[in-house]
């Protein structure tokens, strides 16, 4: 757990999206606080000063048409929150995740998902990812530039003049938190986090996801982080991976109305992606351009 400082306008405390799952976690249980599932906390560093929190908001099965083959298969709909706190003596300046899924070994066909309707030995393959690009609250700061340049002027036989002009600017910069994305294999996801770079302080404080996979089998997830950090005195990369296990995948019940139920029975069609947008909406994005 982070440090406790006596100054209590520096002191940080963690998220209770954080804090009440890893009180639970820490006791090996399952920790389930409605429909989501904490599946696990890290650190950023040996002090625990920064921290990083995955939870499986919620998970949902149905049918995704590929119009490639004409093939109706089976999909899983994982709504994913990334929670992030920081230390006022350091920031993460930028944050990679990278979220990826394969196969339970050996695993037998998903309960209910129907025909086997993946080749033997293949895993469970990304259809659909968000968010895809977004920037928070942009926030101005003028910048000066000096520019100078050398001038020679001949008088004929009288000689040179020589002299130097120089001359001073401002520009008005704007900058904002950035987040882009990119899909790096068939079952690999990426996102990236970057900080407001003229407040310098740090990324937003957390980041929801989703994505869609074409499965019919259970399967496990894996999450990395790196992350660059800062500090007044120094820098560095910190680095954690971890497992998502199977438990956390599992079809969740409730809360869906029919119309969101018969969005599920089509996860390929834009009135989906539309839904799985506004569920994974970011507060902290005011533009996803």
């Amino acid at each position: 757990m982070p440090e406790q400082h006596s100054n209590p306008a520096m002191e940080v405390s963690l998220p209770s999206t954080i804090l009440v799952p890893l009180l639970a976690a820490q006791s090996g249980e399952l920790s389930t606080i409605g429909n989501a599932t904490f599946a696990g906390c890290h650190s950023l560093d040996s002090a625990n000063d920064l921290l990083v929190s995955t939870t499986i908001s919620d998970v949902r099965y149905g049918h995704y048409y590929d119009a490639a083959d004409g093939v109706e298969r089976d999909a899983c709909l994982v709504i994913v929150k990334f929670d992030f706190s920081q230390h006022f003596r350091k920031r993460i300046k930028h944050l990679t995740i990278q979220l990826s899924f394969s196969p339970v070994p050996t695993a037998d066909p998903m309960p209910g998902s129907g025909a086997a309707n993946l080749a033997p030995g293949s895993g469970p393959e990304i259809r659909l990812y968000e968010p895809v690009f977004g920037r928070g609250q942009p926030s101005s700061a003028t910048v000066a530039f000096e520019t100078s340049a050398g001038i020679s002027v001949g008088l004929g036989s009288t000689g040179v003049i020589k002299g130097d002009i120089h001359r001073s600017s401002e520009r008005e910069h704007s900058a904002s938190a950035r987040l882009s994305s990119f899909q790096e294999t068939t079952d690999t996801v990426c996102w990236r986090v970057q900080e407001n770079r003229h407040e310098k302080d740090g990324i937003p404080p957390g980041l929801n996801c989703a994505v869609v996979l074409r499965a019919n089998a259970p399967f496990v997830g894996s999450v990395a982080f790196t992350a660059q950090v800062r500090s007044a005195f120094w820098k560095y990369t910190g680095r954690r991976t971890a497992l998502i296990e199977s438990k956390h995948f599992r079809n969740r019940t409730g809360g869906l109305s029919e119309a969101e139920h018969d969005l599920l029975r089509h996860m390929e069609r834009d009135e989906f992606g539309d839904w799985v947008k506004e569920q994974t909406r970011n507060a902290w994005v005011v533009s996803e351009h």
